[in-house]
């Protein structure tokens, strides 16, 4: 809805602007075309981002699989201890397991979704 000029200047407005000029209120300005995108910066009208080879990485497998790749690198780095902390990690990829078991998801629906963000 940004780059909509009705939405942002209102129908009148818009509409005043073209019969007086032929053009569409904002077309090609910052106001209406100008955008952030996460980690790449500002881009004005006609600027394109360009992004790198990671950011179409898309994942393969399954979400059990995941998980559990997970908890084996938690487990090689020394992220599980012994007794109540170590505990609660079992816990949680349980909690984990049983939610991608239960949705039957892919490994790209637990890293969008954010299953591997639970710690």
């Amino acid at each position: 809805m940004k780059v909509c000029p009705i939405q942002r200047y209102g129908l009148k407005e818009v509409m005043d602007h073209y019969a007086s000029t032929g053009q569409v209120l904002g077309k090609g300005t910052h106001d209406l075309e100008g955008y952030d995108l996460e980690g790449l910066g500002y881009f004005g009208p006609g600027d394109l981002p360009r992004f790198d080879a990671d950011f179409f990485h898309n994942p393969e497998g399954t979400a059990e699989g995941f998980i559990l790749e997970e908890l084996k690198t938690k487990i090689q780095s020394g992220l599980v201890a012994e007794g109540p902390e170590g505990d609660r990690v079992f816990q949680e990829f349980r909690a984990q397991m049983e939610e991608a078991v239960k949705g039957g998801g892919d490994v790209m629906e637990a890293e969008w979704y954010g299953l591997e963000d639970r710690e």
